[in-house]
């Protein structure tokens, strides 16, 4: 008897529905890696701002992906600064910690002019925690500090940062049981304690400086704190105390008013200043603790 062939494409149609079936009940073992891709996560900034009084418009900020370690990860982006340093920082990051270098010619608090030159500020943000991008004097001379801590003497991230930023303002005479806000929130147009403490600070770093000395101040300070914490050297505490002493702070909230547009009272910069020469800033004049 001779044997009849089958035909193939019936079994081929059942075959089909029966694997579709097995997939749509999830009893289906499909060819490949089903583990869902999740997107990588992205992280945002809403402002920035460049500060040493301002950036002039134009002024190049450059903001670099960073891993755990603070070391560059290879991804940069670039922004330009519009007026009184702010930038519009509007990439999508995909690592949380971020180094920010702004460079420009800057306003100066002091005489009310444009500086004579560039200067280049640095800081370090966590967009897990924080929003804005912002370099300014504070936190270039914290930046070096920060690493160190965090990879020298073994600290995370904000706990090296806030130890920085804390003697940062040590070396400057300043202790406060509460901070008026991290660096990177500072800003000196702002009537708060925070921006009347970056402005006078900065003031008293371009104090009867060009550019070049304050780049090289910034970078003396820098090192040194880097490497002492608030103990800086005596030369160096010389330097900032000739520079409390000789500002004229009405002539400096002037300048600041007229930066800003704001109204800038000289009292609430003097408070954050040695200007007596004593080693007590204003705000501690009087203080009684306990």
């Amino acid at each position: 008897m001779p044997f009849r062939r089958l035909n193939a494409a019936p079994i081929a149609a059942a075959a089909l529905a029966a694997s579709a079936l097995l997939t749509a009940c999830g009893g289906g073992t499909p060819r490949g890696d089903t583990t869902p891709v999740v997107p990588p996560a992205t992280y945002t900034a809403s402002a920035g701002v460049a500060q040493k009084g301002p950036l002039a418009a134009g002024s190049t900020v450059t903001a670099r992906e960073l891993g755990l370690n603070l070391s560059a990860t290879g991804n940069l982006y670039t922004y330009a600064t519009t007026t009184g340093g702010v930038f519009a920082p509007d990439a999508r990051f995909a690592s949380p910690l971020l180094s920010v270098t702004a460079t420009g010619v800057y306003t100066d608090e002091v005489t009310g002019a444009d500086s004579d030159g560039p200067v280049t500020l640095q800081s370090y943000a966590n967009l897990k925690t924080e929003t804005m991008l912002a370099a300014n004097v504070l936190t270039t001379l914290a930046y070096t500090r920060t690493n160190t801590l965090l990879n020298v003497n073994g600290l995370g991230f904000a706990d090296a940062r806030a130890q920085a930023e804390r003697e940062v303002l040590g070396a400057f005479g300043i202790a406060l049981a509460a901070s008026p806000g991290a660096f990177g929130t500072l800003d000196a147009s702002t009537d708060t304690d925070g921006g009347h403490l970056l402005a006078a600070l900065s003031s008293v770093i371009v104090q009867g400086r060009s550019s070049t000395q304050v780049q090289a101040l910034l970078g003396a300070l820098q090192s040194d704190i880097a490497a002492h914490g608030a103990a800086i050297n005596g030369g160096n505490l010389q330097v900032i105390a000739r520079g409390e002493q000789a500002l004229d702070l009405v002539r400096v909230a002037a300048n600041l008013s007229a930066m800003y547009g704001t109204s800038v009272d000289a009292n609430a910069l003097a408070q954050w200043v040695d200007q007596d020469g004593d080693g007590v800033i204003a705000r501690d004049e009087f203080r009684i603790d306990d």
